[in-house]
């Protein structure tokens, strides 16, 4: 557990529910890239619940949704309410799950599928409200989110052909996305909890706070079995029926992640091993969320890795 005593209630009561409120604010409002900054609104909600506890990390939690809330309807962005209140309630998910002393594929998975969970929930009980089905509710969800993120894409590059080539075809690849919406959903979320995790960790080193060990993540590796997921899951593309290519697409993005990841720890090992400096490994993980070429190499490395063992072959100290 991950607590702090000797603080006084009412100071860091307050302390939490300004800097909760002002740090989830600028975050979901940075002009251009606030759809990258906003994925770290869960870390201060799960800050405060880890630090303060449970009862005061609620209190942080409501009274700053509802100071946000405010501030966006000022600046007429409510629209995106409703994600940012998805969002800190993920700091919340992950809190609880690290209480269980889990490792980090566990801490990672459980916080996510609760996550999901939540969200579905939620989406249900606006369908009701709403008179509508639970594929209705999502295909509504999607288009907002799709929209969102093109009108984000022709802010960057307004002039961009692909843009008014997407928008010609957002009926179709909405349809697909919901098709692959279980895996995609996993693996975002999986995403953002680790980006969490591991902001967290370096908020807590430089405050002089614990934090749970998952021990050395360089030597993290794919179990070699689950390789037979993605080879079934090629076969299973093959079978002319659209049910089983949907199925198929499914399991293969909810692979390829793992052994992106598996990639990305073989690559800071030797980053740590050679003594790369903080800049240029800083570089290579934007490069590895911005540039796909990069994200297909590490995926590749991953699963060469299943067969070579790559940092087998090198001393198992790191430096």
């Amino acid at each position: 557990m991950i607590y702090h005593q000797n603080l006084s209630f009412s100071s860091e009561l307050i302390k939490g529910i300004a800097i909760s409120s002002l740090v989830i604010f600028l975050l979901a409002h940075i002009p251009i890239v606030n759809s990258i900054t906003i994925i770290l609104i869960p870390l201060p909600i799960f800050y405060y619940f880890s630090r303060l506890g449970r009862f005061p990390g609620f209190l942080i939690l409501i009274i700053s949704l509802l100071l946000v809330l405010a501030g966006m309807n000022l600046a007429d962005t409510s629209d995106a309410f409703t994600m940012i209140v998805m969002l800190a309630i993920i700091g919340l998910v992950i809190s609880e799950v690290l209480r269980l002393g889990y490792s980090i594929e566990k801490t990672v998975i459980i916080s996510a599928a609760a996550f999901i969970v939540a969200g579905l929930v939620f989406i249900i009980v606006d369908g009701v409200s709403e008179n509508l089905s639970l594929w209705e509710m999502l295909k509504i969800y999607m288009t907002k989110y799709f929209e969102a993120n093109i009108q984000v894409y022709g802010q960057m590059a307004p002039s961009s052909e692909q843009v008014a080539v997407i928008k010609e075809n957002s009926t179709r690849i909405i349809n697909i996305l919901l098709l692959l919406l279980p895996s995609l959903s996993l693996v975002s979320t999986s995403i953002l909890v680790l980006i969490n995790l591991f902001a967290a960790k370096q908020l807590f080193s430089r405050l002089s706070l614990p934090f749970p060990d998952f021990g050395d993540l360089t030597k993290w590796r794919v179990p070699e079995k689950i390789i037979w997921l993605p080879i079934g899951a090629g076969f299973i593309l093959l079978i002319p029926w659209e049910p089983t290519k949907v199925a198929g697409l499914n399991i293969l993005i909810l692979m390829l992640p793992l052994y992106t990841l598996n990639g990305v720890a073989i690559a800071e090992f030797f980053q740590r091993k050679f003594k790369v400096s903080p800049f240029f490994r800083l570089l290579f993980y934007l490069m590895i969320f911005a540039v796909p070429y990069v994200i297909i190499a590490a995926c590749i490395v991953g699963l060469v890795d299943v067969w070579l063992d790559i940092r087998k072959r090198y001393s198992p100290e790191v430096a």
